[in-house]
């Protein structure tokens, strides 16, 4: 199973426009519409934002789990709309078809979201991208980068190699050895100095103690 929402007109202004928060926009590759995250308190639906009239749809709402719908992102060709939703704990990627409104996971699971940042002004996820074709889409999760055929959900690893040149420098963490021999008490406990001032009665480890203070032997006056 996977979680399931619908797609409904809204009406009213922009988020933007009413201070509330519209966050993860992606622009439609004609230009005309701007496709984002809206909604108030964490709770986001996927909107549209016509950039001619201004007016703005609801496109994905319904059910929640987690921060709701979000990371919209439209195809090259304008048939799809891929978004991410929460489910069971994890993130899913879903296609929306734009043409006859089937809704289906493509992905799971992927990165977790960014929902426990105060703002997330670049999104709830890390970016990703149809292919020019809009056959695949491009995502990297799981410490790789992934090629996910819109066919069959199908995911193929992308290698590829980065020649990195940095400046390393002396880590400030000090070296620490492991003693070997008798363990040595670094902290004593209750130390209490004889009326004489002769000597010094304290606990470690445990145990009662007697030390003379002339020569610093430690004697162990209890088993």
């Amino acid at each position: 199973g996977s979680a399931s929402a619908s797609s409904t007109a809204g009406q009213g202004e922009a988020d933007v426009d009413r201070g509330l928060r519209g966050i993860g926009a992606s622009a439609s590759a004609d230009g005309r519409h701007l496709y984002f995250a809206g909604g108030g308190d964490g709770n986001y639906e996927v909107r549209r934002r016509d950039l001619r009239s201004g007016q703005v749809l609801t496109v994905i709402h319904g059910p929640r789990q987690g921060p709701g719908f979000f990371q919209p992102v439209p195809s090259p060709d304008g048939r799809y709309i891929a978004y991410a939703t929460g489910w069971e704990g994890s993130t899913e990627l879903r296609l929306r078809s734009l043409i006859d409104g089937s809704d289906r996971r493509i992905a799971y699971p992927i990165e977790p979201t960014l929902a426990a940042e105060p703002i997330p002004f670049q999104g709830l996820l890390p970016r990703y991208a149809f292919t020019p074709d809009s056959t695949s889409i491009v995502i990297a999760h799981g410490g790789k980068l992934r090629r996910v055929d819109l066919r069959n959900a199908e995911q193929q690893t992308i290698p590829f190699r980065a020649n990195v040149a940095l400046q390393a420098h002396r880590s400030p963490r000090p070296g620490l050895t492991d003693e070997q021999g008798p363990v040595r008490a670094r902290l004593i406990q209750a130390p209490t100095l004889s009326p004489d001032g002769s000597r010094i009665a304290f606990s470690a480890f445990g145990k009662l103690y007697q030390m003379a203070l002339c020569d610093g032997v430690a004697k162990r006056l209890t088993e």
